[in-house]
């Protein structure tokens, strides 16, 4: 959803999704097979997109603001991988004040990394 920012009015509402290409490589756009994206949060604007984390799914998704394409999914599966169960997921992300730099961290993590996305 989208508010306006002085009044709080819901302005818009983006159905996210994956793209799905058919046997020819030409991309579907909703509603032709196109998977819904659930359980997204951590929200953050980024160049002009929206990055969010899928909650219990170790990625971040970069999302087009005006369609709800998912343009990229970065994984980052590696990053902790000394865990106990499932309530030490990947679950943070906040836009530092330096350009295209980016902190990241998760539930009960001990750490937080400061990260740079490949564009």
């Amino acid at each position: 959803m989208f508010w306006d920012r002085d009044t709080l009015v819901e302005k818009r509402r983006v159905e996210v999704w994956l793209p799905f290409a058919d046997e020819e490589g030409r991309v579907m756009t909703p509603p032709k097979k196109a998977r819904t994206v659930k359980h997204i949060n951590e929200l953050e604007w980024y160049k002009g997109d929206i990055l969010a984390n899928v909650w219990y799914n170790d990625v971040i998704i970069r999302i087009d603001p005006l369609t709800g394409s998912v343009r990229r999914v970065y994984d980052f599966k590696s990053l902790y991988t000394d865990r106990d169960g499932s309530e030490d997921c990947f679950n943070g992300i906040s836009v530092s004040d330096v350009e295209g730099e980016l902190f990241v961290t998760g539930k009960w993590w001990p750490s937080l990394y400061r990260i740079k996305l490949l564009d």
